[in-house]
């Protein structure tokens, strides 16, 4: 009879009288981690009895019900097509059905392009300095003003005004809604003591035909008067029916 030779490993694999003891011998024994150069897999991955991951060759889609791990620097998932996520309990990432969700909790955030200032998380969306935030590639915002494109507004506060100006047809219209609470409609705080309130630019004319009349007469009937305040004092300005 002629003799086989194998190798020590066959060997010692062929000793183990155990499935736990070849599972070791090979590498696979519980603790183990075994380190593959690579892995070809066609159907289905059991994970302690149950499915974790399937191949789907026809579309070559890898799916899992568990959680995909991708730690340590430099580590990226590069996706040509979609990610599906389903909701596992402790994910950083995951849908409920019909929402995106980032688990604040966790603290993850998807940063755009590698970039530590640009990026996604459960309680802020920060772009890079220098981009804009675009609604149908229309920008609506940037750092430091509104888009070109935003033509209305509800802010009921827009703190301190270096300046404003009021073109085309509109007009500019302040209402003082509180019916009790004794403020003016307009307060004109000038600061330069040598300067005016108000600087009226208009057309002149000797009659009522233009903006500004140069008529010095004071022929025309009285109207009445309105009331305005100097310096916290109340006075009233005649008014005359036109402007003779």
């Amino acid at each position: 009879m002629s003799s086989l030779s194998v190798s020590a490993f066959i060997d010692t694999l062929l000793d183990d009288l155990t499935q736990a003891a070849a599972q070791t011998t090979l590498g696979l024994g519980t603790g183990d981690s075994p380190t593959l150069t690579g892995l070809t897999l066609s159907g289905t991955l059991s994970c302690g009895g149950v499915t974790c991951a399937a191949i789907d060759n026809g579309n070559s889609n890898f799916r899992t019900g568990g959680i995909v791990h991708i730690d340590g620097a430099g580590s990226a998932l590069g996706v040509a097509g979609s990610v599906s996520f389903n909701e596992p309990a402790d994910a950083g990432i995951w849908s409920d059905g019909t929402s995106l969700v980032l688990d604040g909790s966790i603290g993850v955030q998807l940063n755009v392009a590698g970039s530590s200032t640009g990026y996604l998380s459960a309680t802020k969306f920060n772009i890079n300095s220098g981009l804009t935030y675009t609604i149908a590639n229309t920008t609506v915002l940037s750092a430091t003003a509104l888009g070109t494109g935003v033509l209305a507004s509800s802010l009921t506060s827009v703190g301190t005004l270096t300046g404003l100006t009021v073109s085309g047809s509109g007009n500019a219209t302040i209402t003082q809604s509180g019916a009790a609470a004794a403020t003016p409609v307009l307060v004109l705080n000038q600061v330069d003591i040598d300067d005016t309130f108000l600087n009226f630019i208009g057309t002149t004319a000797a009659d009522g035909t233009r903006s500004i009349s140069s008529d010095t007469t004071e022929d025309a009937a009285k109207f009445g008067a309105y009331r305005v305040e100097i310096n916290g004092v109340t006075k009233w300005v005649r008014v005359y029916d036109d402007e003779s």
